[in-house]
């Protein structure tokens, strides 16, 4: 279990009083299905300075079948839009999900009136865009280059998922969310979701690690790097998200409205 508390300075000391309440049935009852939890990310995301509606992507495959309850957005303040999407394997898409004008301010799960047959798999999709151009005036910097971080100044692709596994009963469990998330890291990079990882598809300084070895990396020759060949990639890249989160970028000077 994890409890995580986010805090932005304003200006005086505060002490945190949050409280966390667990709620059990009732002696002798138990429930019959499990909310699952699970998280589209991007950690290999870049935003390039001056860019206005800059897009990235990420999404996850369900191995088996589900049904999707609800949804959340998460990015920070260069956030611009986003949108949810459903592919099945037949090449349907379906809009879950849609905010053309997102606001970090209004961050809050969206449940749907009908819950979602989601097919084995489908893939859940992230569409997020972000605006990092002077013309934001809660940018905080439009000189920066925009990476993954914690911090607000920093940037996020994050969208959680609320589910269950249709074949998934208490004391009984079958759960493919293991499964499922083994593969976040590839889809992450798998941008046109053609479940191969092309060269042209990876944010700068992500191709700039792997392309000296791409093609010892692409052992079937194909031109793309596809599951069973990630492993290598991944042992290269780690090191690069490592280094971020141990090195953030600093907090910019604050600036003028525009």
């Amino acid at each position: 279990m994890g409890f995580q508390m986010h805090y932005t300075p304003y200006g005086k000391a505060s002490v945190d009083n949050s409280k966390m309440g667990l709620y059990f049935y009732p002696e002798g009852e138990t429930p019959t299905y499990i909310m699952r939890n699970a998280v589209i990310i991007d950690p290999f995301m870049e935003v390039e300075p001056g860019k206005d509606m800059h897009k990235e992507i990420s999404y996850l495959q369900f191995p088996k079948e589900a049904i999707l309850f609800s949804a959340m957005f998460h990015t920070h303040v260069r956030g611009q839009a986003a949108r949810l999407e459903m592919i099945e394997k037949d090449g349907k898409r379906t809009t879950l999900l849609n905010l053309p004008r997102f606001d970090f301010n209004w961050q809050t799960v969206y449940h749907f009136d009908e819950p979602v047959r989601v097919p084995a798999g489908a893939k859940i999709v992230s569409n997020n865009w972000y605006d990092n151009s002077v013309r934001s005036g809660s940018n905080p910097d439009p000189k920066q280059t925009v990476v993954w971080g914690d911090q607000s100044w920093e940037e996020m692709l994050y969208t959680s998922l609320f589910y269950q596994w249709t074949d998934e009963r208490v004391g009984a469990e079958a759960d493919a969310t293991k499964e499922m998330l083994s593969c976040r890291m590839f889809c992450s990079l798998d941008d046109n979701l053609d479940e191969k990882i092309q060269l042209a598809e990876m944010n700068p300084r992500i191709r700039a690690a792997v392309a000296p070895k791409f093609a010892e990396f692409d052992g079937n020759k194909d031109g793309g790097i596809d599951k069973s060949e990630f492993k290598p990639v991944l042992a290269v890249v780690q090191p690069i998200l490592a280094n971020e989160r141990a090195n953030p970028a600093p907090r910019p000077a604050p600036r003028a409205n525009p």
